[in-house]
């Protein structure tokens, strides 16, 4: 059975991270460059977003009892290949 509780946690803070996220949006790729604070911020939560996203896979392999992956990226593929996201 799926773990719920633990997808819907990351979804939620996914979801979180991409409000956060949106608000950075109206800056000019010149400020992203020179304001490092701005883009310390942005490459967090793109990166904390990630995970989540990650996080959601695995869980699903789990669950499913799918082939375990060897990466990050190959979690996405196994959920993708099995035709879940």
């Amino acid at each position: 059975m799926f773990d719920v509780e633990k997808i819907e946690e990351r979804l939620r803070k996914l979801g979180e991270y991409t409000v956060y996220l949106k608000h950075y949006r109206n800056n000019s790729y010149e400020v992203f460059l020179k304001d490092y604070t701005l883009r310390g911020a942005v490459e967090r939560y793109f990166q904390l977003s990630a995970e989540c996203v990650i996080d959601v896979c695995e869980i699903l392999i789990s669950d499913l009892k799918l082939r375990k992956p060897s990466t990050a990226r190959e979690a996405i593929e196994i959920v993708v290949g099995a035709g879940i996201l």
